[in-house]
């Protein structure tokens, strides 16, 4: 594999705690006639820069996701392979395999929770990876945000430097690979995201602008925006 392709790695490990009620996690539920990581695939098998897809899911899954890969007929490959009980394990994983399996140029890592990330953000973020090393999607902080202290306000924070942090994130392969290799001697496991790995190796990370359409499906209320904005798009 040449060093200048794309590898997309979206994340559908995640359980869904905070949805339970639904009896299969978050990324399996219907939006419209298609499952939320449906929409996900979709949208990264669609970007021109991106030649190959590994999808990371739980072990009780992969039959389910297998069949629903195998349907879709989307243009590029999609590997499918198991996760971990964390998203960091889940990532680690992931770049394992492609370590062993031609590794890329660039890997984007995407949550399958966001089915409406646009191509130009997808895009935006690969150059930036290949420019800089690695990129952070963000949006802007518009709310005020404070720091407490004991359930009382210790401090209201400057909003002009503060982003929400979004997916997708990429990262020159070698870097992301390193960074994971790193943590796991520092016995670091608890990492929300991949870019913490990578300041952890004191490499700077380019912000690229995200989009308030690419929200994360996490509760209820996220579900019931998601089929209003599937279903209205």
């Amino acid at each position: 594999m040449k060093s200048c392709d794309t590898v997309a790695v979206i994340l559908a490990g995640g359980r869904g705690s905070r949805m339970k009620k639904t009896g299969v996690p978050k990324q399996f539920l219907k939006l419209g006639d298609k499952t939320i990581v449906e929409w996900t695939l979709g949208r990264f098998a669609a970007c021109p820069g991106v030649k190959r897809i590994v999808l990371v899911c739980p072990k009780m899954y992969l039959s389910k996701v297998l069949k629903i890969v195998s349907r879709s007929g989307y243009r590029i490959p999609v590997e499918i392979i198991e996760g971990g009980p964390t998203r960091q394990e889940s990532s680690y994983l992931a770049l394992e395999y492609l370590s062993k399996h031609q590794p890329p140029g660039i890997v984007v890592i995407h949550d399958a929770a966001r089915p409406f990330v646009g191509q130009s953000v997808i895009r935006a973020s690969i150059k930036a990876a290949q420019i800089y090393g690695a990129a952070e999607t963000a949006v802007s902080a518009i709310d005020t945000i404070v720091e407490s202290d004991k359930h009382y306000v210790k401090k209201v924070l400057d909003r002009s430097s503060l982003f929400y942090v979004q997916t997708p994130q990429s990262f020159q392969f070698e870097l992301i690979w390193s960074a994971h290799q790193e943590a796991k001697k520092l016995g670091i496991v608890d990492a929300t995201d991949d870019v913490q790995l990578v300041f952890q190796l004191g490499h700077k990370v380019r912000l690229i602008e995200g989009s308030s359409a690419n929200f994360k499906i996490t509760t209820f209320f996220d579900y019931r925006m998601a089929n209003y904005v599937g279903l209205n798009k």
